[in-house]
């Protein structure tokens, strides 16, 4: 009987360890993601990225700050994706799109190019493309506008149109894009669209090319990209505000969400206040990164230059 309890005490204090070791490595995991993805901001420049009020501004994961790294010549718009030019909304009357590179050379303004209010910038991967529509908003009231940089011809794809920043397939040839409250693809080398079987608001095509992911209500889903499988969840979230952003690798997935009242949210009068998140989808660990405060649109960009003067710049 003695040796019985004796056993009976050596199992308990080993399970006990064992569910401890569990708890701090799914701790350490939680902790692990804005570690991470500071290694990477150092190793190869990765961070997520911001245009708007005549600036370009930088997620800096370590300080979970947002600093300005660039001076722009006008408003809000979107980063290239290898974060060497940037396409935004000119701050002079008739509000154009203006595209130049990150440093204010090779400045070129589209007149053809009419940017809406609360316009969002789209870019192909391979930067021959630009689709111009609204973000999300509330309320559709700019065509969708598909414009080939090169030539600076601009074509319209539907009346009404939203898209979000990061809304190509890696493969350049298609986008997804929100028109009367449907999710739809268009194909540039067909030259129209086909309806996702499933409704949703702020679309993003993952840059692994499988899944395009999109938010309905609190939570968010995506489907396969061709469309063929039903929606899969991928997380709910509190007064989610934002599409995902996926990073190159399809590892991680940014999101602002309204902040919780430990966050601050309850603390500033007559305002609400939002956070900037990381999730990786691996385990569904996440951290906080930039909050209060950022931006309403992001994008993931590898670009140690991009950032050399972060660590001068003061919060923004």
């Amino acid at each position: 009987m003695r040796m019985v309890a004796r056993l009976g005490r050596a199992s308990l204090i080993l399970l006990i360890i064992v569910f401890g070791s569990f708890s701090y490595l799914r701790a350490w995991q939680r902790r692990s993601v804005r570690t991470e993805l500071a290694q990477l901001q150092g190793r190869i420049g990765l961070s997520l990225v911001t245009v708007q009020n005549r600036s370009i501004l930088a997620a800096v994961f370590s300080r979970r700050e947002v600093v300005k790294v660039r001076d722009l010549r006008g408003g809000i718009g979107a980063m290239s994706p290898d974060g060497s030019e940037a396409a935004f909304v000119s701050d002079w009357l008739p509000f154009d799109l203006v595209i130049s590179r990150t440093d204010g050379s090779d400045f070129r303004e589209y007149r053809n190019v009419r940017m809406p209010a609360n316009n969002c910038i789209c870019w192909s991967y391979d930067k021959s493309k630009l689709v111009i529509g609204s973000m999300n908003t509330g309320s559709l009231s700019a065509p969708l506008q598909l414009l080939d940089v090169r030539s600076g011809l601009a074509q319209e794809i539907t009346k009404i149109g939203r898209v979000t920043s990061q809304c190509w397939s890696p493969d350049n040839k298609r986008f997804v894009y929100e028109s009367d409250e449907r999710l739809r693809v268009y194909s540039t080398e067909e030259e129209r669209s086909h309806d996702l079987p499933t409704v949703g608001t702020q679309a993003t095509w993952s840059p692994d090319g499988k899944r395009i992911a999109f938010l309905d209500k609190d939570t968010y889903y995506a489907v396969d990209s061709a469309g063929t499988n039903e929606k899969r969840v991928l997380f709910k979230k509190w007064h989610a505000e934002s599409g995902l952003w996926w990073s190159p690798d399809s590892c991680f997935v940014a999101y602002v969400s309204q902040a919780a009242w430990f966050e601050g949210g309850l603390f500033v009068p007559d305002a609400e206040t939002y956070v900037l998140r990381v999730r990786r989808l691996q385990d569904n660990s996440e951290s906080r990164i930039v909050g209060p405060g950022g931006g309403e649109s992001y994008e993931w960009v590898a670009n140690k230059g991009l950032l050399i003067n972060s660590r001068s710049n003061s919060r923004h």
